[in-house]
């Protein structure tokens, strides 16, 4: 068996074990309840909020693709998205949707030289959403939410807020990564060398544009309030009238902690997530369980259409290699 494969079973077998004693611990009754009364209108107007919020992350990555690649249209960066939540379905959530995309648009673009400008699009688009989720957070703290959430919280937040600043400062500092060229020597890294220095130099020449990371924040924040905002809507389908700013603040803490890449898809640490922050502010376990896989459904859909992609842009592929 190889590590790759050990790799994945043990992650499925982690999101069984999180997600049998998740519902060991619930009211399956409740559970199943919320699935047969589910509003279906305010799904669909929830899932299209979603829809909104994925053209806008595609608007997003395509802001840094054609600054790097110049004939990159948007629709094979809103295409290429839909293929990494496909990729995503059978990943860490994450890794499948960050390594499906890029591997993706690599696949289509094959020859041109531009698989490392496209991984540093990818990273960078990353890490601008992770900052952007992390604001809406401190924001939705300072106007409502500290009333409601625990002193831990806030601190853990503007914790990682300053963490991801200040580690973005020292990363594209230059003097400061230049203590770190020897581990470049190293056997493990050494063969990867090249590769190493040309994805930082990409990566670097991003950051030197201030005016596009701007722009690109700013889009970012706007489409991750659609994604929040489509999560209320769900939970105002299953009938809760829970206050919306708790979504604005867990839904980002949620969405950090689903970078860890421990289970598949996310299953069993993303419920988890819904159910310890949920339950502070007097939501059902179960209700929190619900919200999380019907937030899953809308992913899974994508993924389906992106699956569907995929398959299309593979069978051209071979067709085109053929002739």
């Amino acid at each position: 068996m190889t590590k790759q494969t050990l790799s994945i079973l043990l992650r499925f077998a982690l999101s069984i074990i999180l997600l049998a004693v998740l519902l060991t611990r619930v009211d399956l009754n409740h559970l199943l309840d919320d699935f047969r009364n589910v509003d279906l209108a305010l799904f669909a107007v929830g899932l299209g909020v979603f829809w909104v919020f994925i053209a806008g992350w595609a608007f997003r990555w395509h802001l840094l693709l054609r600054d790097v690649v110049a004939d990159v249209r948007y629709i094979d960066a809103f295409s290429t998205l839909l293929s990494g939540f496909f990729m995503s379905l059978f990943l860490p959530t994450v890794v499948g949707q960050d390594v499906g995309r890029a591997y993706e648009l690599s696949r289509e673009r094959e020859g041109r030289g531009d698989k490392v400008s496209i991984v540093s699009t990818v990273l960078l688009d990353r890490l601008v959403g992770l900052i952007s989720i992390v604001l809406i957070a401190v924001i939705a703290l300072l106007i409502q939410g500290s009333q409601y959430v625990g002193s831990e919280a806030i601190v853990t937040i503007i914790g990682v807020l300053i963490a991801l600043v200040g580690g973005w400062l020292l990363f594209f500092n230059l003097r400061f990564m230049g203590h770190f060229r020897p581990l470049l020597r190293w056997p493990a890294i050494n063969r990867l060398r090249k590769t190493i220095r040309e994805l930082y130099f990409a990566l670097y020449r991003l950051h030197r544009k201030p005016r596009l990371l701007v722009y690109t924040l700013l889009v970012s924040i706007v489409m991750s309030l659609l994604e929040i905002t489509s999560v209320v809507i769900l939970s105002r389908a299953i009938g809760l009238s829970t206050n919306p700013v708790f979504f604005y603040i867990f839904l980002p803490i949620i969405w950090i902690v689903l970078t860890i890449p421990i289970s598949i898809s996310g299953f069993g640490l993303r419920e988890t997530a819904f159910v310890f922050l949920f339950t502070q502010v007097g939501v059902d376990s179960s209700h929190a369980i619900s919200i999380s896989f019907l937030y899953f459904a809308f992913s899974a859909i994508v993924g389906v259409c992106g699956g569907l992609l995929w398959l299309r842009s593979s069978v051209l592929l071979v067709a085109r290699a053929r002739t």
